[in-house]
């Protein structure tokens, strides 16, 4: 990720300074040059390689391919990430209602989302029955900023089950609830889905993790209800980094989930109860 992200920097730097040089070069031999790369990248072998991923990532190749031929590359790679984030959506949404979650009414995510509270015995509870959002999030905030003065103690239940809304609105937020040292081990609360779109943000969660941990604990609760090919991908190189380091990793929960295919890096959506990790590779 980040060997792409310089890449595009010297690219920028290039034009910026450079430009002219590209009129140097006789036509000819610049669109061979394009050619060759272009063929390169969408050759047969790398149609069989995106298939053995899963469909939904043939489908986004493909249509992103012929967009680009038809069009520019802008803009098919402005369709390929449209295209990308319906499927997601999708995705969330059918995992949602496989996970007992309800369709939430568009006014719920503007309202608040505690239905009640009150004292029980000398704890004080507050209950939250309905999808916690960005947009409703400073009401939530706003019941904990208003407790009674002599409160010692509160607990709060979340009673609401992941629904498709509270998961499209995650794919661009930290998918990281929070993360704590325990002994030797350094844990990690995921509660949003694993996508592209938040991948910039799980990447520097996980480049925190401190040299004094000698193992890793991913928690996925049930607010994960995909793992996009992405992110897949990135958790296989965080784990293939950590065991070359002699540290371990841990992902629990992820037995929820099911993959599209046999790929190491395929996605994985929660579909029920027959969820398995026998193709993501775990350490010894």
């Amino acid at each position: 990720m980040w060997a792409n992200f310089t890449n595009s920097i010297c690219l920028i730097i290039y034009i910026a300074v450079g430009y002219q040089l590209i009129n140097l070069i006789p036509r000819g031999v610049l669109a061979s040059v394009l050619l060759y790369t272009g063929w390169k990248m969408c050759e047969p072998a790398v149609w069989r390689h995106v298939a053995h991923v899963g469909r939904d990532q043939l489908i986004v190749f493909t249509f992103t391919v012929l967009v680009t031929v038809a069009t520019d590359l802008l803009i098919g790679i402005i369709a390929g990430t449209i295209l990308q984030f319906i499927l997601s959506a999708l995705a969330c949404r059918g995992a949602a209602r496989a996970c007992g979650g309800r369709e939430v009414r568009l006014s719920e995510l503007f309202s608040n989302p505690v239905v009640h509270k009150g004292w029980v015995g000398d704890e004080y509870h507050i209950y939250v029955d309905k999808p916690v959002m960005p947009t409703n999030q400073r009401l939530l905030q706003r019941e904990l900023d208003g407790l009674p003065d002599d409160v010692r103690k509160v607990t709060v239940h979340l009673n609401s089950d992941p629904s498709a809304w509270e998961g499209v609105g995650g794919f661009f937020m930290n998918p990281v609830d929070a993360a704590e040292q325990v002994g030797d081990a350094w844990h990690i609360h995921l509660t949003r889905p694993l996508v592209c779109f938040s991948l910039m943000k799980l990447s520097d969660e996980l480049d925190r993790v401190p040299a004094s941990a000698t193992e890793v604990v991913l928690h996925l609760d049930r607010g994960v209800l995909l793992i996009d090919h992405s992110a897949c991908d990135q958790l296989n190189s965080f784990i293939t980094e950590l065991k070359a380091s002699g540290r371990s990793v841990e992902i629990r929960g992820f037995d929820r989930l099911t993959p599209y295919s046999g790929h190491p890096s395929s996605g994985r959506i929660f579909r029920g109860s027959s969820g398995t990790t026998q193709s993501f590779p775990q350490p010894v």
